[in-house]
């Protein structure tokens, strides 16, 4: 019988960023199989832009998981056209604002979650659910896993299906209520106390770290299986790697959104460092923050990138295509994320990184400095080192690149889409990730 695979990323809005190359990626290795495919996105994905290989697009989920408060919804929106400057300020104040209200105001459980209940149903309904169908579920937030049990528990019919269910925030932060539903513990006690239903689910996560976590947090009643972090290879745009490769000095890259869980704060101490050591070098960051989401550290450390001349703050979004180009030619990335941030949470820059046999600069205490064992790593302890940190990796380049090269190749493998397919529809297992 034929594989009726579907995709459910209410978070999935454009062709930009790291839900759409996660799903493009597996989408792409699933196509290879002959399925059939079918992806429900946010309503704010133009099907007319975005497309799949093989699969059919619905743009049908009205929330994602940072949309479910319509008024905050707006209010980001409406800050993501004003400029930086403007932004900080103006988001501070309308917090103060939305505590002291919310202070007086009365809690009540989102009339959102409704429509999310509506709409996931809706969705099962419109593919039809049998032995052979595969609900994929790569990003979800508390409530509407709460929603998603609710929905296929009072229904047989979808308990036919199988649903995977990734789980990719810290077990702790799902331990907190959301919207008026219970933490995480609580939803694993119901499931305990449903073994039908929960035949139908399988729950992964992408480190080891999480599912440990995880399984503390289910007591035995779920089990949480690792899965690959795929990502799509796309070839080149030559003309960015030309252009990016003809920069004088090495490369030092930061990839990814500016926020200050990832440390971009932290860069100007780097390029301060390399400045004070007389090391000729380009830095490329990577400088477009998601609508509304300016934070001030970001804010005053652009302010400073801005003054080096070394620096070049790509605040435009990259195609895929532009984005392998970067990558490709950095002679260095750096992943100056907070490790409290991070300590099982996965980074995708991270594994592109290390499979592209490029040497990084990475924390310690937390799943990044994990990944490092003989990838080229140089790891810093603490905010102080950063900056020394990255004169090392210079220093020792020719080595960190002899130990990346040797790396890569058993990495790549396992972080393959391929992988995670076989894993979903039960033709494989996760035996290793990579780190060997």
């Amino acid at each position: 019988m034929v594989v009726n695979f579907v995709v459910m990323d209410q978070s999935l809005r454009g062709m930009s960023g790291h839900y759409y190359e996660y799903d493009l990626s597996v989408i792409e290795a699933v196509h290879a199989r002959a399925a059939s495919i079918t992806v429900f996105s946010n309503k704010d994905c133009d099907s007319a832009t975005v497309s799949f290989p093989g699969a059919h697009l619905y743009p049908w989920f009205s929330m994602a998981w940072d949309q479910t408060n319509p008024t905050k919804r707006w209010v980001r929106d409406l800050l993501g056209h004003l400029p930086a400057t403007l932004q900080v300020p103006l988001a501070q104040a309308l917090r103060r604002v939305y505590r002291l209200v919310k202070g007086v105001a009365p809690t009540r459980r989102s009339d959102q979650m409704a429509v999310f209940q509506q709409e996931f149903e809706s969705a099962l309904d419109r593919v039809g659910i049998g032995p052979e169908t595969h609900v994929f579920i790569p990003t979800i937030r508390l409530c509407e896993l709460h929603i998603v049990w609710s929905a296929v528990a009072s229904n047989p019919a979808y308990q036919a299906g199988q649903f995977h269910i990734v789980l990719r925030r810290d077990a702790a932060e799902m331990e907190q209520p959301d919207l008026g539903y219970p933490g995480i513990s609580a939803l694993f006690r119901r499931m305990a106390a449903d073994p039908a239903t929960l035949r139908a689910f399988r729950f992964y996560c992408d480190t080891e770290e999480l599912c440990d976590d995880y399984r503390l947090s289910a007591a035995g009643a779920v089990d949480f299986h690792l899965l690959p972090i795929p990502y799509p290879q796309p070839q080149p745009d030559l003309d960015s790697l030309q252009k990016w490769r003809a920069e004088p000095g090495l490369k030092l890259v930061y990839l990814g959104n500016p926020r200050a869980e990832k440390g971009f704060d932290l860069l100007p101490s780097a390029v301060q460092a390399l400045e004070d050591a007389g090391i000729p070098h380009c830095a490329l960051f990577q400088s477009v923050a998601p609508k509304g989401y300016e934070e001030p550290e970001v804010t005053a450390a652009r302010m400073r990138l801005a003054g080096f001349p070394s620096v070049k703050l790509l605040d435009q979004p990259l195609t895929s295509p532009e984005f392998q180009s970067l990558l490709l030619a950095a002679d260095i990335v750096l992943l100056p994320y907070r490790p409290e941030a991070y300590r099982a949470r996965s980074s995708g820059v991270l594994v592109q990184a290390i499979a592209a046999a490029k040497p990084i600069v990475v924390p310690t205490h937390c799943w990044l400095g994990s990944q490092a064992s003989n990838a080229g790593a140089v790891l810093f302890d603490g905010e102080k080192s950063f900056g020394a940190a990255v004169i090392d990796a210079v220093r020792r380049l020719p080595e960190l690149e002899a130990q990346a090269q040797a790396r890569a190749p058993a990495y790549a493998s396992f972080h393959r889409a391929e992988t995670l397919v076989d894993i979903l529809l039960g033709k494989g297992g996760a035996c290793g990730n990579g780190n060997s």
